[in-house]
């Protein structure tokens, strides 16, 4: 009905894609212990090669066996004082899940060595994982002046990021970001290739302008907050709100603003599971007039499946208010979605995200069910650590949606596949400042029909310079 109505010269209200919900933080740590052990390695003092024993379990750990080089550190628990047996019994214990022992033989390395960064750096991730956060922060932080690799830094920065987020839980946190950037759209109005198409009843029509692909630069800019609060050590309230402004050099009329608000609660049910309860509010413009506002109540549950990997089940229940001629597309929209996270080990840090959804959107008025359907998607996300400061992602979308009725003037049931990819290139200069980080971003979308006025495809290229508060 929408692009009928551009066949006639009406100027549509594109539809945008909804936006993504924001992710719940994840203290996921598998890669970064492993990854510290890699870089202290990298930068051990030459003298740990003391004795035989020593050498050995510094082979076995080059190997990555840590547990076989904790056990021959302890059959020969006789050399323990001695600062190159202990740096490297220590080293092992901590990398073995034994925090404790390892912490012990790296304290009395450093007091008779205290400029041993190796010695520090893993005394400090033994601290971490005793969870003595105080001392654990304190040492990481004495590292950072000491102005280690670059990779090395990187590695410390998310230990103290992880830090922070544990402290979330028992001390109420204020964070935020600011954007600005630009680039280039190949399909502001999401339009056709062809102006000149064909429909079932109607044969050949010529669809309006503003129907029909349109290129043009745009400017954007975006921010947001976020506070959450500790009721207790096991709930957590948080509340948040964002906004973003995207204006077109030229088609200003397809110009949009997005603003929305979230609040809800965090639940620590165990060491392995986390809930969530969150409402989302979000009202979006076009051409400065009311296209969408959309309420939201989701269920989340997430689980701590192994050190490397975590999985997540939500359900969501959102209403959808249309402005204007578009009113009649007002509808009630359910959904479930699955989530698998996982997280590598090694220099590029490698992490894959995949998620499979299902959905029912169905309309409010009872005699245009013919805009109510069924839409099944998944996602694939990749990303990686290239260089010390330098983070690659890449990312595929696939939708299907299947309307329920025939379209009461084409007189056929709509039947839709979106597909979409993106590739983003992010570069945090952490030498000069962590807060800012640049960034560039490409997608590709495409959405096919058999109807042909709804197929369109799209490119957009974005560089955007931002700034995170803590």
């Amino acid at each position: 009905m929408q692009r009928l109505r551009m066949a006639f010269g009406v100027r549509p209200k594109p539809t945008r894609a909804k936006a993504a919900k924001p992710r719940r933080p994840r203290l996921l740590l598998a890669g970064i212990g492993p990854a510290a052990f890699a870089l202290a390695m990298a930068c051990a003092s030459p003298g740990a090669h003391a004795a035989d024993p020593t050498a050995e379990m510094k082979t076995l750990l080059e190997q990555g066996k840590a547990e076989a080089a904790w056990q021959l550190g302890r059959r020969n628990a006789d050399q323990l004082g001695m600062p190159a047996f202990d740096l490297w019994f220590g080293i092992a214990a901590v990398n073995a899940g034994r925090a404790s022992e390892g912490v012990l033989a790296l304290e009395r390395v450093l007091f008779a060595a205290p400029d041993n960064d190796t010695a520090r750096l893993e005394l400090a991730r033994g601290y971490f994982l005793l969870g003595e956060d105080a001392r654990s922060r304190e040492e990481f932080e004495f590292l950072l002046t000491r102005k280690p690799a670059p990779q090395v830094e990187r590695t410390i920065r998310e230990y103290l990021d992880a830090l922070s987020a544990r402290a979330g839980r028992f001390q109420s946190a204020l964070s935020g970001y600011l954007e600005l950037g630009g680039g280039h759209d190949s399909n502001v109005p999401y339009g056709v290739e062809d102006p000149n198409i064909v429909l079932p009843v109607f044969g050949e029509v010529t669809l309006a302008d503003s129907a029909v692909k349109a290129s043009d630069r745009f400017f954007v800019v975006s921010g947001g907050i976020r506070f959450s609060r500790p009721l207790s050590a096991r709930w957590q309230l948080f509340t948040g709100f964002s906004a973003e402004q995207r204006m077109n050099r030229s088609i200003d009329t397809f110009d949009q603003d997005l603003v929305s608000g979230v609040a809800g609660l965090n639940w620590q049910v165990s060491a392995r599971d986390v809930g969530r309860l969150t409402y989302s509010l979000s009202s979006q413009t076009i051409d400065h007039g009311k296209y969408r506002d959309n309420a939201a109540v989701s269920i989340e549950w997430g689980r701590q499946i192994s050190e490397a990997a975590s999985g997540t089940l939500g359900v969501q229940r959102a209403q959808f208010r249309y402005g204007g001629f578009n009113g009649v597309r007002d509808a009630d929209y359910d959904a479930i979605t699955l989530g698998v996270r996982w997280r590598g080990t090694g220099r590029w840090r490698p992490e894959l995200d995949l998620a499979l959804s299902g959905a029912r959107e169905k309309a409010r008025l009872a005699d245009r069910q013919d805009l109510s359907r069924d839409l099944a998607g998944g996602r694939v996300g990749i990303s990686c650590v290239p260089a010390s400061n330098w983070t690659l992602s890449l990312a595929g979308n696939w939708l299907k949606s299947e309307y329920s009725q025939p379209d009461p003037l084409l007189l056929t049931t709509r039947d839709d596949r979106y597909r979409a990819a993106e590739v983003a290139l992010a570069w945090a200069p952490l030498r000069w400042t962590r807060d800012f980080s640049l960034r560039l971003e490409w997608s590709t979308a495409t959405n096919t029909s058999n109807l042909p006025i709804y197929e369109y495809k799209r490119r957009a290229t974005t560089l955007k310079l931002r700034y995170d508060f803590k």
